[in-house]
């Protein structure tokens, strides 16, 4: 939503947060090979896909994994890692191979969005480990973890190195992180509060801005085209949380739309409003 902005990064940005995942969790990773779902032409499968084997020595799968049984093909070789997203382990299929497969996974990683607490437990059922989850933004790179061994392990646990802080006015997290350009704080788009123990929690962000399926979705522009239509008085528009995450809209029709509607009913008249969205809104953000 909105024009593209242009980030900035300089390679020893890139070079120093290759060093501080390697700190995290390469031990955990040993000389395990990197199969991958996410592309390397976003940060995140660039980093985890490309510039952090290359750095570690480990042995990289160019080709993307979208079926259990390919994956397999790869384990059966020997010890992996997994570099995954929510979009994918959300539609993590019921299949035999994963009992053969899962003690072969080293990690499986997520990226671009948080699980829910019932999908970190579904991919633990099929793929034997509970998801590390990796928080960050394309500005800052990598900014805290988690694993969701319980319904308890929602806070984030900051990577070495990084200092955060929240904005007492606002509740904003800012945090100062060798992945920067300098040592200044950055203010980020998230609401957070404090969970003790140097641990905190996300609760939203400032802007409304939210991610479905990995792409960056505007609560306030699906309003604002809502409500540029002549059918349409106000509307309201929510995320529903669940095992997938759905974006629904509260709409009060106006003179014309009670009109229309009576015409032709609730179903056609939710597509009339769903055909006028398609036009700016990407498709996962459609309510």
């Amino acid at each position: 939503t909105g024009e593209p902005q242009a980030i900035p990064k300089k390679l020893s940005q890139m070079s120093r947060e290759v060093a501080t995942l390697e700190t995290q969790f390469g031990e955990l990773l040993g000389a395990a090979d990197v199969s991958t779902t996410v592309s390397h032409q976003h940060i995140y499968g660039l980093l985890f896909n490309v510039l952090w084997p290359l750095v570690a020595g480990r042995a990289i799968h160019a080709r993307s994994f979208l079926f259990p049984q390919e994956l397999m093909a790869v384990l059966a070789e020997g010890d992996g890692l997994l570099v995954s997203s929510p979009a994918h382990l959300k539609r993590l299929p019921e299949h035999p191979v994963w009992a053969t497969t899962s003690n072969r996974l080293r990690a499986v990683f997520s990226s671009g969005g948080p699980l829910s607490f019932d999908v970190a437990c579904n991919a633990k059922r099929l793929l034997g480990l509970v998801p590390i989850e990796v928080y960050g933004s394309s500005e800052t790179g990598g900014i805290a973890w988690r694993q969701q061994h319980t319904r308890m392990d929602e806070a984030w646990i900051p990577m070495r190195g990084i200092t955060w802080r929240i904005d007492s006015e606002e509740g904003v997290l800012e945090v100062r992180t060798p992945h920067l350009p300098d040592e200044s704080w950055f203010r980020t788009a998230d609401r957070a509060m404090s969970a003790g123990g140097n641990r905190f929690l996300i609760k939203g962000r400032v802007d409304r801005i939210v991610k479905i399926e990995e792409k960056r979705i505007s609560l306030d522009a699906i309003e604002r085209q809502l409500t540029a239509s002549l059918m349409v008085a106000d509307a309201r528009v929510i995320v529903i949380e669940g095992r997938r995450q759905r974006i629904a809209a509260f709409i009060v029709p106006s003179v014309i739309g009670r009109r229309k509607l009576a015409e032709v009913g609730k179903l056609v008249f939710n597509r009339i409003l769903r055909d006028t969205l398609s036009r700016c809104i990407d498709p996962v953000g459609i309510p």
